[in-house]
């Protein structure tokens, strides 16, 4: 899609690099930084509907690219955010641009460390979700806030519920891909903030036929780690950090992700064994897990589960 896409947008008017760096996406963030030192964040709401069908097209386009670039190059994911949100203030905003702003929303918060400015982007974002009835990237919306933003000011357990609002609307409009992280962080989420296990495992037999059709195998890996996580929470044995049961078996699964260069993946798979390692008082591998998951952060961007390695 990226391959495709970059020239597309190129002959449309809006170029990107072939291989998109810091210095590319410096430029267009220093204008959108001048850009608001002259308006209030909350204005840009009012701006006037984009008339364009052409232009409308390519932010269209634009955000698709940088969608599947999120996990491959936050280089040109932020720079398929930013050109889009210099066009929208140019031209009028679109449906499209709930789904920009909110993405300008983690720039901010989870880049930049801007928390406050994050979070009201996003707020911005959601409104125009409602305003335009946004129901195509109404999934991917909700997960972006509640999954990316809302953890810096919120409760975590503030976003159980929205998360599944976010993966009934994905399955909807079938975004399948949007539609399993939500489950997935939902269920995350859900054991992170002391969700009580028994519930977890009711949960997870209750969603699992829903997801595991939608051919999401990263998805699927990292839901079937955090099962077996809990089911090791709740069973007595002999080493309670080594994820191996009827939900995962990492001694089969590992190799075949390290050949893969699933970096998302692995770097889940040592996040929960560094917290089995901790929550039953193995010190030396904790540390040891943390050390490995560290190895593989940069293919967790921007989730706040980031934070925890």
């Amino acid at each position: 899609a990226i391959a495709i896409g970059i020239p597309v947008m190129r002959t449309l008017g809006l170029s990107y690099p072939d291989k998109a760096t810091t210095l590319h996406v410096l430029p267009p963030l220093l204008r959108i930084r001048l850009a608001f030192a002259r308006r209030s964040i909350e204005s840009v709401g009012d701006l006037p509907r984009m008339t364009d069908p052409v232009k409308e097209a390519v932010m269209n386009l634009s955000v698709r690219v940088g969608s599947v670039a999120y996990f491959e190059s936050q280089e040109l994911w932020a720079l398929a955010i930013a050109k889009p949100l210099l066009q929208f203030l140019k031209h009028g905003n679109a449906p499209i641009a709930a789904y920009v702003y909110a993405g300008y929303g983690v720039l901010l918060a989870g880049k930049l460390g801007d928390v406050d400015a994050g979070y009201r982007f996003a707020q911005l974002g959601m409104r125009l979700m409602e305003r335009f009835d946004e129901r195509q990237f109404k999934c991917r919306i909700l997960f972006i806030f509640n999954c990316l933003i809302r953890p810096w000011r919120d409760p975590v357990r503030d976003a159980l519920e929205p998360f599944l609002e976010a993966y009934r609307f994905g399955l909807d409009v079938g975004d399948l891909e949007f539609a399993a992280m939500s489950y997935w962080h939902h269920y995350h989420f859900g054991l992170q903030c002391g969700v009580e296990l028994r519930t977890l495992v009711r949960d997870g037999e209750k969603y699992d036929h829903a997801i595991d059709p939608l051919k999401q195998e990263t998805i699927r890996q990292v839901k079937n780690i955090c099962h077996q996580t809990v089911r090791n929470l709740m069973t007595v044995t002999a080493e309670p950090s080594m994820l191996v049961g009827d939900e995962y078996d990492e001694t089969r699964e590992l190799p075949v992700r390290l050949a893969a260069n699933d970096h998302f993946t692995i770097y889940v798979l040592h996040l929960y064994k560094a917290m089995l390692s901790c929550l039953f008082g193995d010190a030396r591998q904790c540390l040891a897990n943390a050390a490995t998951a560290v190895g593989h952060l940069d293919a967790v961007g921007s989730l706040s589960m980031a934070t925890l390695g």
